[in-house]
């Protein structure tokens, strides 16, 4: 419907959205990310304040959606400035503090040291012959007062060969042969 309407196609943004600002992901002081919403006039005006630049929300460039979509790139800036000169935590606060949504991207280590992640039994441990146990996603969809049995991590290479070319008339021999040319 936009190609059609406009004549004009979406091209690639990043993580910015490019309907809508500030809408993107931006590097902290300490070298985490977090993604910040403020699309909304009152959101972005609260995210005004939390930067200490309340008069950026009375600036005709950036009034009302439209004009912070048309100033996009000077807007996405200024935040991601605001953004780099403290780090997670400090964002966190100001942030929660002015109700302005947002949230850390979350590095594997964050992943899997979230609480609710674990409340949740998001994560599995498989067995595995080789490396005793591995972190695996826990199956979705997950019912209460219901475990899925905990599969194992997937087989050898070739473990499956003689069930597998068996069923394609092949023989010990022919398999063999095979092994012996390092093809399987």
């Amino acid at each position: 419907m936009e190609f059609e309407r406009s004549g004009q196609a979406r091209t690639r943004t990043g993580a910015r959205a490019t309907y809508a600002a500030p809408s993107n992901v931006y590097r902290t002081k300490d070298d985490a990310w977090i993604t910040l919403v403020g699309t909304s006039d009152h959101i972005f005006r609260r995210l005004c304040q939390a930067m200490g630049q309340p008069e950026l929300g009375r600036d005709p460039r950036f009034i009302d959606n439209m004009q912070r979509v048309t100033h996009l790139d000077e807007l996405d800036g200024l935040v991601a400035a605001w953004c780099a000169r403290h780090d997670c935590d400090e964002l966190r606060a100001m942030l929660a503090a002015h109700e302005v949504p947002f949230s850390k991207v979350y590095t594997i280590d964050d992943v899997l040291q979230d609480e609710h992640f674990r409340a949740r039994g998001t994560f599995v441990r498989l067995p595995d012959p080789a490396l005793g146990s591995v972190p695996a996603p826990a199956a979705v969809p997950r019912f209460t007062g219901h475990r899925a049995p905990v599969p194992r991590t997937g087989p050898d290479v070739g473990e499956h060969n003689a069930e597998v070319f068996g069923a394609l008339g092949m023989t010990d021999g022919d398999l063999a042969a095979l092994r012996a040319a390092r093809v399987i």
